[in-house]
């Protein structure tokens, strides 16, 4: 089983301004194998460490906001026809984290309906009886996997996407910001991110825990700056590793399907069909991962007061924000593109990981 220990006052008294709705909704914070987890975690810890693991499951990883969406559709698009593809990306790619990411207790209480909407899809019980092959979304850390999915002998595909840091803190930031996660500016929440104080992290352990199993055949390690540069390079790739190999034709057709403009204008994938948003419980104050959660619920249909309410949602609600690769060049100031250079030659020494900025 992982190992907890508490998260010690100095660091809670650093997050506490900027992230005090995050922590007061998930029971605080603790470290579970050294990552930075929601308090909520520790109830969902021995399920998921025996959860059931299929031969035939696909597992898509990521640290948050490294191109999960987008792998994920490519991965449902080379299995399926994407013209097939009717439901939510959220209800065909189950994320298995809302289990620690959302307070169940409280919900349970405050919102029964919500709570049992969201349960539907992403509960132990609901991810154990869908069709196989089953495909299921993560942000765990390798070391934090099912233990029969971080063992040796696993047979079960695990897709890891990688994005460069700066890129990763400037898109987490906007959809903390977004979602009322943090409340504070783009400076305050790097230095969070790169002294290792927010969900998930550290990155470079997260990043390194997957880099370091690549070599396994079950493994297949992406970077979010090659699918940007060299789409049907990877798709290639992506078929091979899946054992579904595409045809010349059907590679252009993805090609476009995949493309950002078309993702980011297709409502069964963007945001986890948050184009619009339904007003919850859930929503009142809430996290992203209590909004998020509530668009996995909804029916897509706008319940908004106003126009401009409908519009402020639709914006805030966007997974898909830019989609550049190294933005940080027109966002971060000299201080900031310093301070990061030191914290990622730091953790970078004596590894192999091949950190390049030149896309």
């Amino acid at each position: 089983m992982p190992r907890f220990k508490p998260v010690d006052s100095d660091t809670l008294d650093i997050m506490k301004t900027p992230c005090a709705s995050e922590i007061s909704k998930r029971n605080g914070y603790v470290y579970c194998e050294d990552y930075l987890m929601p308090g909520t975690f520790i109830n969902e810890v021995e399920d998921l460490d025996n959860f059931e693991v299929y031969d035939d499951d696909i597992w898509v990883s990521s640290f948050p906001k490294s191109g999960t969406t987008w792998t994920q559709e490519m991965v449902s698009s080379i299995l399926n026809e994407p013209e097939s593809n009717k439901s939510k990306l959220a209800e065909r790619f189950p994320f298995i984290d809302f289990n620690f990411l959302i307070n169940k207790e409280v919900r349970k209480h405050k919102d029964p309906e919500f709570y049992e909407k969201l349960m539907s899809v992403v509960s132990y019980e609901n991810l154990a009886q869908r069709p196989r092959p089953r495909y299921i979304k993560t942000h765990l850390a390798f070391e934090l996997l099912p233990s029969k999915l971080r063992h040796k002998d696993s047979k079960t595909k695990i897709i890891y996407v990688i994005r460069n840091p700066r890129d990763t803190c400037i898109s987490l930031y906007h959809q903390k910001t977004a979602h009322r996660g943090f409340d504070g500016t783009l400076e305050q929440f790097a230095e969070l991110f790169i002294k290792d104080l927010v969900t998930y992290g550290p990155y470079w352990k997260h990043v390194l825990g997957y880099w370091n199993q690549r070599h396994r055949s079950n493994i297949l390690v992406l970077t979010y700056e090659e699918m940007k540069k060299d789409l049907p390079e990877v798709l290639v790739r992506v078929s091979e590793f899946l054992d579904k190999p595409l045809t010349a034709e059907r590679i252009n057709h993805l090609c476009h399907h995949l493309s950002f403009d078309t993702m980011k204008n297709n409502p069964l994938v963007n945001s986890i069909a948050l184009s619009t948003w339904i007003p919850s419980k859930a929503q009142e104050n809430g996290t992203v991962a209590d909004a998020a959660a509530s668009a996995v619920v909804s029916n897509g249909q706008a319940t908004n007061n106003t126009e401009t309410d409908d519009k402020k949602s639709h914006a805030s609600s966007q997974l898909l924000r830019s989609g550049k690769v190294n933005q940080w060049k027109e966002t971060i100031n000299d201080e900031l593109k310093e301070n990061f250079e030191k914290w990622e030659i730091a953790n970078l020494k004596n590894t192999d990981f091949p950190l390049n900025y030149d896309v």
